[in-house]
């Protein structure tokens, strides 16, 4: 039960991080100010269950 539990937990989290990164860098890119932090995405999704 816990091997599937790991990988249903740790995927969203994975995709939000990464997505993160992505609009970060994209707004590096474009020359503006990074305003998106690839961590802050991960805590609404514990805080109001985004990933369910």
């Amino acid at each position: 039960m816990l091997l599937f539990l790991g990988r249903t937990l740790t995927a969203p989290l994975t995709s939000f991080h990464n997505t993160g990164k992505a609009l970060a860098n994209a707004q590096r890119a474009a020359g503006l100010q990074v305003t998106c932090i690839p961590a802050a995405s991960t805590r609404p999704a514990f805080a109001f269950g985004v990933n369910v």
